[in-house]
């Protein structure tokens, strides 16, 4: 056999590892979930995803929306389609679509959010003042800028009400439950993080000014307590999920 064939047959077998159909029903079995499911199933596995869950979660879910790149229908689902990498009149229905779903979460009910890559541009809702064709000329000038990814996602959260944490604010009324997996070797560089957690409050009550200035984030997060630490993998393919439980109230 030769070299080809066997980088072929090892990148199929990790691909298959990974996939959401194997994935998600192994995780989504034995969750234990209140009240009604709404889900909500976005990103470039925005429709293999959801097809995975519902044969697990199908019966408990009042409600379900998916934002995938192709057209698609799978029934019980209200399904949308939208553009990537740069957001269309689809992406704004999503957008839409996505608030009134997680501001129809009742006391005692759970919002499902099976998030894969792409879903920045799938689901946008612009901020207030700016049209989609603004918002669609500023990803495009993002695109070609040469900005790593977190200035862009810095950039994005401002100009669009569905992020920065505000679609899980529209949610707060109910107990939120994301699914994602992320791929990491367990380090970020020379330290033992693989990386971190931050939202719009991790800077409340210290200053990052000095640490940025420093290039020294991880002693920032550090003190925060926001740090990812998983000790060393071995491994960039998948080994990481992470459950996140529990949507608090705005502080």
């Amino acid at each position: 056999m030769e070299v080809k064939d066997i980088a072929l047959q090892l990148f199929s077998a990790a691909v298959s590892a990974v996939a959401p159909e194997r994935v998600i029903p192994e995780s989504l079995r034995g969750m234990r979930f209140e009240g009604d499911i709404r889900l909500l199933s976005v990103g470039k596995a925005g429709a293999s995803s959801a097809r995975a869950a519902m044969p697990v979660i199908g019966d408990r879910v009042k409600q379900g929306l998916v934002i995938s790149p192709e057209e698609t229908s799978i029934s019980g689902l209200t399904c949308i389609q939208g553009s990537h990498p740069v957001p269309g009149p689809g992406s704004l229905a999503a957008g839409k679509a996505a608030l009134r779903l997680a501001s129809s979460i009742q006391e005692g009910d759970t919002l499902l959010v099976l998030l894969s890559g792409g879903a920045s541009s799938l689901m946008v809702h612009p901020a207030e003042g700016m049209s989609l064709e603004q918002v669609a000329e500023l990803y495009q000038m993002l695109l070609a800028s040469g900005l790593d990814i977190g200035r862009v996602n810095t950039v994005r959260r401002h100009i669009c009400q569905v992020k920065g944490g505000r679609l899980a604010l529209a949610a707060a009324r109910g107990r939120g439950v994301a699914l994602a997996a992320f791929s990491t070797d367990g380090m970020d560089g020379p330290t033992d993080a693989a990386g971190a957690f931050v939202d719009g409050r991790t800077c409340e009550g210290m200053d990052p000014g000095p640490y940025l200035a420093n290039n020294d984030s991880y002693s920032f997060l550090e003190k925060t307590g926001n740090l990812l630490k998983t000790g060393p993998t071995g491994t960039h393919v998948a080994d990481v999920v992470i459950l996140l439980s529990g949507l608090s109230e705005p502080g």
